[in-house]
């Protein structure tokens, strides 16, 4: 199980590769596809609206 910083880095690196779920993974080396998913989902419930600017083209 991961933690919550661990989390947050994801996102920001989910950000960064222009919620590139795959280019994050292989970034990070740890999360797989679901787990990223999930923690997307616990920041728009929590509110953080930062992933939701827009969509991936």
């Amino acid at each position: 199980m991961y933690g919550k910083e661990q989390g947050r880095i994801a996102m920001e690196a989910f950000i960064r590769f222009d919620r590139s779920a795959a280019n994050t993974i292989r970034e990070l080396g740890h999360p797989n596809r679901q787990t990223l998913y999930d923690w997307r989902k616990e920041h728009r419930l929590r509110g953080e609206r930062f992933l939701e600017d827009g969509r991936r083209r």
